[in-house]
C-alpha cells in the first residue's frame, strides 16, 4: 500500500509494489484520478475495456469521471437507494429502471454492476416527461435482467416525432421466469414515423430462456446486434418485422421447439432496401415445428445479405434455410458450391465443423479439410474486424475470414 518512503523520495510512484519496489499503482482505483487503469506492471495506462476502469466506463482509452456516470448496484452492503439524490458511485440506485430514467434525463451513461435485477425494463418517452429518451447501459460483471412478472425483460417503445435510443452492453437477459409467451426483448417503433427514430443496440450480451422469442422487432425499429448469444428461447431466437438490422458475430443455438415456426432467425417483412445485413453468424441445433418452412433461418423476403454464416444441425433438417435468404460465403445443407455459397454442408455435421459444441466451444475446428471446414472459407469484404470473443479478424491478419461467429485461434 501507500509507502511514506516511496511517497517522499519517489512521489510519481508512491506505492510499495509486490516486489518491494516503488510503483505507480496497485489497483485501478489508484489510477482513477488520471482516468487510466492499472497494468500488470503496476503503471497507469490507457484502458481497453470497461472493466479496466474504477468508474466502469472506458471510452477512447480514457476512464470516465465518476461524476459523469449514473450507477446501479443492488448488491447487499453497497448502500443502494432509489431515493432522490441517489445514482452516484457512493450511493447507487437499486433498480435498473431508476438508473435508466436518470441516465436519459441527465444525458449520462449508466453503469450497472453484477447482480440479478428482477425487473421489466422500459425505454420510453413516457418515463422522461415526453422528451427524447436516449440512454446507454454498460454492464460490469454480467448483470442479469430477470423479470419476476410477465412481459419482456427489456422493451424499447418508439413514438412518432421523438427519439428513443437504447444501447446495451454486457448483460444477460433471462426470460426463464416467464411462462406466458412473453418475448425477452421487444423493440417497437411507430408505424406512422420514420426509420431512425427508434434504435436498439445490443453488444456482448446473452438473450436466453424466453417463453416467446428472444427478440421481437416491429414498426420501423432499427437494431444493431454484435457479439451476442441467443439460446433456449422457446419460440425461436428472433422475429423481425419491418426492421432495419445489422447482425454480426451472433451465436444462435438450441432455440425453438415443437411449437416454433422457426427455431433460429425469422425475417417476416422487409425493412429498408440495403439495410438488412447479417455477417458471421453461427446458427446451429435450433428446432422448429414439423412442417415449418425453415428451421434455422426463414426469410419471407430477401435480406440485403447473409454472409460468412453457418446454418447447420437445425431440425427438421429438410429445409434449414429457405431460398429467399440467399446465403453467400456460407455453409448450409443444400448449398451447391456455386454463387459464393462456399460449402455444401451435406455430409458435415455440427461436431465435424466446430470445436466442441456440447461443452460450449463453437469455434471452427482446426485441422479440417474441405468440404468439412469453416477456416478461411469466408470473405473479408464487409465483414466485421473482430469475432464474438473480441479476437481480430482474420487470423492471421493477412488471411481470410472464417465462417461463423468465431475465428479459429
Amino acid at each position: 500500500g501507500m509507502s511514506a518512503e516511496c511517497n517522499m523520495y519517489h512521489p510519481a510512484t508512491p506505492l510499495c509494489g509486490p516486489n518491494g519496489g516503488c510503483v505507480e499503482c496497485l489497483t485501478n482505483d489508484n489510477c482513477d484520478a488520471v482516468h487510466k487503469t492499472c497494468s500488470p506492471t503496476n503503471t497507469c495506462v490507457p484502458c481497453v475495456d470497461n472493466s479496466d476502469c474504477a468508474s466502469g466506463l472506458c471510452k477512447a482509452g480514457a476512464c470516465a469521471d465518476k461524476t459523469m456516470v449514473v450507477y446501479v448496484d443492488n448488491a447487499t452492503g453497497h448502500g443502494c437507494s432509489d431515493a432522490a439524490g441517489a445514482g452516484t458511485f457512493a450511493m447507487p440506485f437499486c433498480t435498473l429502471q431508476k438508473g435508466l430514467n436518470a441516465g436519459a434525463m441527465a444525458s449520462k451513461p449508466v453503469v450497472v454492476f453484477a447482480g440479478t435485477y428482477p425487473e421489466n425494463v422500459l425505454a420510453s418517452i413516457s418515463l422522461n416527461g415526453g422528451n427524447d429518451y436516449v440512454v446507454t447501459l454498460v454492464g460490469i460483471g454480467g448483470p442479469v435482467i430477470k423479470p419476476s412478472s410477465s412481459g419482456p425483460a427489456f422493451s424499447v417503445a418508439g413514438t412518432s416525432g421523438k427519439q428513443v435510443t437504447a444501447s446495451v452492453d454486457g448483460f444477460v437477459l433471462d426470460g426463464s421466469t416467464l411462462t406466458d409467451g412473453s418475448n425477452v426483448i421487444e423493440c417497437s417503433g411507430n408505424s406512422g414515423g420514420v426509420y431512425g427514430g427508434t434504435l436498439l443496440t445490443m453488444t456482448r450480451s446473452t438473450i436466453k430462456n424466453g417463453s416467446g422469442v428472444g427478440l421481437s422487432t416491429t414498426q420501423k425499429c432499427v437494431i444493431t446486434f454484435d457479439a451476442d448469444i441467443f439460446t433456449g428461447n422457446k419460440a425461436g431466437a428472433a422475429l423481425l418485422s419491418a426492421t432495419d438490422f445489422a447482425f454480426t458475430n451472433l451465436l444462435v443455438h438450441d432455440n425453438g421447439g415443437s411449437g416454433a415456426s422457426c427455431g433460429g432467425i425469422s425475417l417476416a417483412s422487409a425493412g429498408e432496401t440495403g439495410k438488412m445485413t447479417m455477417f458471421n453468424l453461427t446458427i446451429v441445433n435450433n428446432t422448429a415445428m414439423t412442417g415449418a418452412l425453415a428451421s434455422g433461418m426463414l426469410c419471407a423476403v430477401s435480406p440485403t445479405n447473409v454472409t460468412n454464416t453457418l446454418i447447420l444441425g437445425n431440425s427438421p433438417l429438410a429445409t434449414e434455410v429457405n431460398t429467399n435468404c440467399h446465403p453467400d460465403f456460407s455453409a448450409f445443407l443444400g448449398a451447391t458450391g456455386s454463387n459464393n455459397e462456399t460449402i455444401p454442408a451435406t455430409g458435415c455435421g455440427v461436431n465435424d465443423l466446430l470445436a466442441d459444441p456440447p461443452n460450449g466451444d463453437y469455434r471452427p475446428k482446426k485441422m479440417t479439410v474441405k468440404p468439412c471446414t469453416l477456416i478461411d472459407q469466408g470473405t473479408n469484404t464487409g465483414a466485421p474486424d473482430h469475432d464474438l470473443a473480441g479476437t481480430s479478424r482474420p487470423q492471421p491478419a493477412s488471411g481470410t475470414d472464417d465462417i461463423g461467429a468465431y475465428e479459429a485461434k
